[in-house]
């Protein structure tokens, strides 16, 4: 930087005693009359300046980041165990995700007793937007989105043990929240939290998830 600014006024006296002073004075400051050494090299300068600007500029625009991955899950909603499906995409730090999630009202009984109410069941078909935040091998995400729902919902008692069988078919609000960590370069292990929001029967729950693709 000094040497650049040695080199800035060494040009700006040359220039003002080219233009204002007798060619004598030149020749009496001999280091004065290197006008054109010192343009040389400050078009070197200059040009090496524009030179790494552009490859910034250049890095800059490939900084494009597409990234696709599986998910597969197993956990639990508050009414039974819940399996999910999805494929995801990102692009520049969107998420664009389509998920399936399959949820079942867990029934046991040990003297195989048959119940009369209908279990609760349900599929969910959803796309959802996201963003992630990352941070060295661990990224956390928030996606919302629109889904479409079909089940089985428990309706109103009927007699005894004996309840209403209802299906259940509409649009519905899915959220995720889900927290993961990357030990392989394709592979990463999570925790994912879900729900379903809807007129008919709301849920939510939480799983394990891994994760397989370009993350």
């Amino acid at each position: 930087m000094k040497n650049l600014m040695l080199y800035f006024l060494v040009i700006t006296i040359n220039m003002t005693l080219a233009q204002n002073k007798p060619d004598y004075i030149i020749q009496q400051y001999p280091y004065l009359n290197k006008y054109d050494d010192i343009k040389s090299i400050d078009s070197t300068v200059n040009d090496k300046y524009f030179s790494n600007l552009t490859d910034d500029e250049v890095l800059t625009d490939n900084n494009t980041i597409t990234k696709y991955w599986l998910n597969l899950g197993i956990g639990k909603c508050y009414f039974g165990p819940t399996l999910k499906f999805g494929i995801s995409y990102e692009y520049n730090q969107n998420i664009f995700s389509i998920r399936y999630l399959k949820a079942d009202e867990f029934r046991f009984s040990a003297g195989g007793y048959n119940f009369d109410e209908p279990p609760l069941k349900f599929y969910e078909i959803a796309v959802l937007y996201g963003y992630p935040y990352r941070t060295h091998n661990m990224t956390i995400g928030f996606l919302a989105g629109i889904g479409y729902l079909n089940g089985i919902e428990r309706g109103t008692h009927i007699q005894s043990r004996l309840y209403e069988s209802i299906e259940i078919s509409q649009l519905s609000l899915p959220l995720e929240i889900y927290f993961k960590i990357e030990p392989l370069k394709y592979f990463s292990l999570g925790i994912t939290g879900f729900g379903n929001i809807n007129t008919k029967r709301s849920f939510s729950g939480a799983m394990i998830e891994i994760t397989i693709g370009n993350f």
